[in-house]
C-alpha cells in the first residue's frame, strides 16, 4: 500500500500513501471481526479504502463491499479507489473489466469493488462478499443499519473480513451497542484511538490561530493537568484542544468534542444534559478503576475484610439466559460506601446464589440483598444453605426476604446514588459498574418529559442496578440491622492462583 498508492492530502497534492500514528494503531491490531472507535480527520475511512483496493489487486476474486452513511461520502469514496488506481505506476495497474459508480472489477483476476450508501446498496444479497467495511456506522439510520447487518454482514463467510468503523454518535444506537459488546478475546474486537494519538492535532506557540494568552508561560487547568498526568499530553497538544474547543463552542457546539475527538471510550458516548449522574465524577472514577487483586470468576474482589466493617451484597438476579443480563452482586462497605468485591457472570440462578453465599459468608455474614423481581430461586436457595443474614423489606409479619425494583423504589435508588456520589459515599474501582452508571439515562416519553431512568436501547445495566440498590440500603437502613455474627479479620493466603 505504501509503495504502490497514492492520496490527496488537504491542501491537493498528491502524495505516496503513508500510514500515521492511529492507522499504524489499526494495523497492527486487524482481526477478521473488527469494530474501530476513532477520531475525526485522522485518515481511517482512507486507510481501510487502501486495504480492500490491495487485497482485490492482489487475490483473485476477492469481492468488497463498501457502505458509506451519504451519497456525498460514497462519491469521495469511489473518488479515492480510482486515484489509487490511476495514480499506480503503468506496470503495476490492473486493467479493469468494469468501471462505473458503484462498482470496479479487475479483468485479469476478477476481482471487484461494490460501493454503496447505507440507504442503498445491491451487493451482499444474492453473492458472497469477502469483505465488507462499514464506514461511519454510527451515522446511519436505525432502520438502515440493521438493514446492513442482515443484508451485507450475513454475505461474509466465516473467514471473511468485517469491519466497522465510526466516530461516537450518541447511546444506544447499533454502533454503541456492537463496541460495546465487543471484547479483546471475542469473535467482535474493538480498536480505540485518542485523537491525541494522531500526530497533526497539535499547534505550536508561535501558530497564528494561537491565542496571545497561550502563549509564553503554559499553565493547564486542572481537567488538562488530569489528561497530562494520565496521557503525558504536551503543551502543543493543548494548545490544539483548547483551539478546537474554542471553535465548537463559537457555534454553540462545545459539547461535540468528546464525541468528535475521543480521549477515552466511555465519555465520547454521553450527553451530560441526559445522564442521571455527575458525568464528572464518575469519569475520575472511571480513570482510577483497576484489576481487582482476586479474580477466579465468577468471584472479584478488590479488598479484603475489615474487622471493623460492616458490609451489604445486593444481588441484581437475572433468568441467566444467553443474551440477556448477566447475575450481578456487589459487595459494599457499610461504613465507607466503597465497593470491595462482584460476583458477576452468566450462570444459573441457583449456582449465582451459592457464589454470593460464599461471598457473603466471607465478608462478616453481610447483609444479602436480594432483589426479588425475579429473585425467587436465588431467595430459596439462601434458605436451603443456612445464610443467616437475609434482607427482608416491609415491616411485622408482612415483611418479605429481598428488595422490590419498583416504580417508587427506582427514583429514590437513583437519588440515593446522585447523593453519594457528590458527597464522595460511594466509590468503586470495576469498570462495569462506573461504565453502567456513567450510561444511565434519564428516559423520556414523546412530549420530552421525564418518564423514568434506565440503561440505553441494547445496554445492561445489572452493574448498576446492583451497586444502586447496595447503596440505597447504606444510606437508609439502621447500621445495628446490618450484621450478625462475630467479625474476623481476613488474611493473605499464598496459594496457586496468587491469592
Amino acid at each position: 500500500m505504501e509503495a504502490l498508492l497514492s492520496v490527496e492530502t488537504k491542501g491537493n497534492q498528491l502524495v505516496p500513501l503513508q500510514l500515521g500514528a492511529v492507522t499504524r494503531k489499526i494495523a497492527s491490531n486487524l482481526w477478521k471481526r473488527e469494530v474501530v472507535l476513532k477520531p475525526r480527520q485522522t485518515w481511517t475511512t482512507t486507510f481501510f479504502q487502501a486495504m480492500g483496493f490491495a487485497f482485490a489487486c492482489c487475490i483473485p476474486g476477492f469481492k468488497i463491499g463498501l457502505v458509506l452513511h451519504e451519497d456525498g461520502a460514497a462519491e469521495r469514496a469511489f473518488q479515492r479507489i480510482h486515484l489509487f488506481h490511476e495514480a499506480m505506476e503503468e506496470p503495476m495497474r490492473p486493467e479493469l473489466s468494469y468501471d462505473r459508480k458503484d462498482l470496479m472489477e479487475f479483468k485479469a483476476n476478477r476481482s471487484a469493488i461494490f460501493i454503496g450508501t447505507s440507504r442503498g446498496f445491491d451487493f451482499g444479497r444474492s453473492g458472497t462478499l469477502n469483505m465488507l467495511i462499514l464506514s461511519e456506522f454510527a451515522h446511519y439510520q436505525e432502520q438502515d443499519a440493521e438493514e446492513a447487518i442482515d443484508a451485507a454482514l450475513n454475505a461474509v463467510p466465516t473467514d471473511g473480513w468485517a469491519i466497522v468503523e465510526s466516530t461516537a454518535n450518541g447511546l444506544g444506537n447499533p454502533f454503541h451497542r456492537l463496541y460495546s459488546n465487543s471484547h479483546c478475546e471475542g469473535i467482535w474486537r474493538s480498536v480505540f484511538a485518542p485523537w491525541f494519538t494522531h500526530e497533526e492535532y497539535q499547534l505550536q506557540e508561535n501558530h497564528a490561530y494561537v491565542p496571545s494568552e497561550d502563549k509564553g508561560l503554559f499553565t493547564p487547568t486542572p481537567e488538562e493537568l488530569e489528561l497530562v498526568l494520565r496521557h503525558s499530553l504536551s503543551h502543543d497538544q493543548l494548545r490544539w484542544r483548547r483551539y478546537k474547543i474554542r471553535e465548537l463552542a463559537g457555534a454553540g457546539q462545545e459539547h461535540l468534542f468528546q464525541q468528535n475527538y475521543p480521549e477515552d471510550d466511555v465519555s465520547c458516548w454521553l450527553s451530560s444534559q441526559e445522564g442521571a449522574y455527575p458525568q464528572d465524577v464518575l469519569q475520575r472514577m472511571f480513570s482510577e478503576c483497576r484489576p481487582p487483586l482476586y479474580n477466579v470468576s465468577p468471584v472479584q474482589k478488590w479488598k479484603l475484610a475489615d474487622a471493623g466493617t460492616r458490609y451489604i451484597l445486593f444481588a441484581d438476579c437475572s433468568e441467566g439466559v444467553v443474551g440477556g443480563d448477566e447475575q450481578y452482586a456487589v459487595v459494599l462497605s457499610a461504613v465507607t460506601g466503597e465497593q470491595v468485591a462482584r460476583v458477576r457472570g452468566m450462570m444459573p440462578q441457583d449456582e449465582f446464589a451459592r457464589h454470593c453465599d460464599e461471598v457473603g459468608r466471607f465478608y462478616h455474614k453481610a447483609l444479602m440483598v436480594p432483589e426479588r423481581n425475579n429473585g425467587a430461586l436465588f431467595i430459596d436457595v439462601l434458605k436451603r444453605l443456612g445464610y443467616p443474614n437475609i434482607y427482608k423489606h416491609g415491616e411485622g409479619p408482612e415483611a418479605r426476604e429481598g428488595f422490590p425494583t419498583t416504580a417508587i423504589t427506582k427514583p429514590k435508588m437513583v437519588a440515593a446514588m446522585v447523593s453519594a456520589l457528590k458527597s464522595g459515599e460511594f466509590r468503586s474501582y470495576d469498570d462495569v459498574v462506573v461504565r453502567q452508571l456513567l450510561e444511565y439515562r434519564r428516559l423520556r416519553d414523546r412530549n420530552g418529559l421525564l418518564a423514568g431512568y434506565g440503561a440505553p436501547t441494547g445496554s445492561h445495566d445489572d452493574g448498576a442496578m446492583a451497586a444502586m440498590g447496595a447503596n440505597l440500603i447504606r444510606m437508609t437502613m439502621p447500621q445495628v440491622q446490618m450484621h450478625s455474627g462475630p467479625r474476623q479479620v481476613g488474611y493473605y493466603k499464598v496459594g496457586r492462583d496468587g491469592w
